[in-house]
């Protein structure tokens, strides 16, 4: 029933000891209630004494839950009744907290900061402890001590919030517009590198990515401007308006993030265009010096290359002339170029590879050829060899088979291609 009083987590906690105790006893009870009487049954009756053994060994079960959960009952009221006696230490210590939120809150004040919702909740708190210690001793007081510590750390986490937000504002501020005091100077450089290194030197098509990214950074910068205008009015000791302001500053630095980009990325391609000039010379070489190897090897085992090869050659040719004549531009489109030129130069790589793989096939090829017809030539010359020692046991069928194989391989003679010899020498076994 105390604990029952006290309200909150101790109130269910030990309802639930308590109906567990009541049912545990009632289930004993029941056990017990409905057992035969030990007095009218017999010694020889084994399996009566069998039934009551297993009864009251439930039984005995149920009075020891009920037991155990009265001892964790009892462990609860110490429980609590300690709690009630710190009461008064409890809320000493709370007030100590108090003082502090409350200082350094006041501290704010002085500076002009509107602290009355924070010196509000600490006025709250104070009630609610002093009520909590002039109720010591008794089930009350430890609801309003909870009250009081809820009080409490809202205190603390109303000042803390404030105290953040205000640095974050403070800092933001001093970023933004530092950034913004800056911005001048790469809007500056970036124009220079694009009139002086960019336009002048290169066709309008490599920098059409970047065309006009200075006039949209600066219309960035000029709206991160404005949020800081924005944030500074915010921020004001008439308005105090901390979160409002933070939100323009987030909103402004986001601006100057894309307005610093867009400038970054003039530069960017500058760096690119400076290194596709470079570049592009040295995988010409590498292209001509590609297709040099390539003829060299057309050269020695042509007839091994494939038909659909050829027109893939020519079209790496036709690109490395068109390549290799943009440097005479006056505004020669590097990036494009270079574009060019490394898709030849993996075109060139594959084409290589296959002429190989054909010219070892072919080899094979001939290989296999060379071998059938001489496997071919052996046949006929032991097939004339046999009819030459046994011309009158040999039909006329087996001679002109005889002068078919020998014509097959005179054709044999006459070709060149793997497959043609290939077919003559299974033609003459």
């Amino acid at each position: 029933k105390f604990l029952k009083e006290l309200g909150g987590d101790y109130r269910s906690r030990a309802s639930a000891l308590a109906e567990t105790i009541a049912r545990s006893t009632e289930e004993a009870r029941a056990i017990l209630a409905t057992s035969p009487d030990p007095s009218t049954v017999t010694s020889a009756d084994t399996q009566t004494w069998r039934v009551l053994a297993d009864r009251y060994s439930s039984a005995s079960r149920s009075a020891d839950q009920a037991v155990q959960t009265s001892g964790e009952l009892h462990t609860l009221y110490a429980e609590a009744l300690r709690r009630i006696g710190n009461v008064k230490d409890d809320a000493a210590e709370l007030n100590k907290q108090l003082d502090a939120v409350e200082m350094d809150t006041k501290s704010l004040g002085i500076a002009g900061i509107k602290v009355d919702s924070i010196l509000a909740s600490v006025t709250q708190a104070r009630t609610a402890l002093m009520n909590a210690t002039e109720m010591t001793g008794q089930p009350a007081s430890l609801s309003l001590l909870e009250e009081a510590r809820k009080c409490v750390i809202t205190s603390q986490a109303s000042y803390e919030s404030l105290v953040s937000i205000r640095q974050l504002v403070s800092d933001g501020i001093v970023t933004l517009r530092s950034r913004l005091e800056g911005y001048d100077a790469l809007l500056q450089a970036a124009r220079q590198v694009f009139d002086e290194k960019i336009k002048l030197a290169y066709n309008p098509e490599s920098w059409k990515p970047i065309k006009g990214n200075g006039v949209e950074s600066q219309k960035r910068a000029n709206q991160a401007a404005a949020r800081l205008e924005a944030a500074l009015a915010a921020a004001t000791m008439d308005k105090q308006e901390w979160k409002t302001a933070n939100d323009h500053l987030v909103q402004g630095s986001s601006l100057m993030d894309e307005a610093e980009g867009l400038l970054r990325s003039i530069h960017e391609l500058e760096k690119n265009l400076e290194r596709a000039k470079t570049e592009l010379p040295l995988v010409i070489a590498r292209v001509r010096d590609a297709l040099t190897a390539i003829d060299s090897d057309i050269n020695k085992y042509g007839g091994d290359i494939e038909d659909s090869l050829w027109n893939s050659l020519e079209g790496v040719r036709a690109t490395l002339r068109r390549v290799r004549s943009s440097p005479s531009e006056r505004q020669p489109r590097y990036l494009t170029n270079l574009k060019l030129a490394l898709e030849a130069e993996e075109i060139i790589t594959r084409i290589h590879e296959q002429v190989v793989m054909g010219h070892d096939a072919a080899e094979q090829r001939r290989e296999h050829a060379q071998s059938a017809l001489a496997a071919a030539k052996a046949e006929v010359s032991r097939a004339r060899e046999y009819i030459d020692d046994h011309k009158s046991d040999v039909n006329r069928d087996a001679k002109e088979h005889l002068r078919g194989a020998m014509s097959q391989l005179a054709k044999a003679k006459t070709v060149t291609r793997p497959n043609d010899i290939l077919a003559a020498a299974q033609s003459a076994s």
